[in-house]
């Protein structure tokens, strides 16, 4: 890692994301853990899991 000049627009806030853990088992398949990020057409930051009956949800925002 090395240090360097963050450009971005005026106005604008940086959003640092730090993913860990995402390999999941086969055992947890449809025990409602995420299976992949989204970002909304408002830009937030979802995540998308299967539900125990094999729907693709997103998770609701609080």
């Amino acid at each position: 890692m090395k240090y360097g000049k963050i450009m971005l627009p005026k106005g604008k806030k940086p959003l640092v994301l730090s993913i860990d853990d995402v390999s999941y088992y086969e055992y947890m398949d449809g025990d409602g853990f995420a299976d992949k990020l989204i970002v909304t057409d408002e830009g937030k930051v979802r995540n998308v899991y299967t539900d125990a009956r094999a729907r693709n949800t997103p998770a609701p925002t609080t």
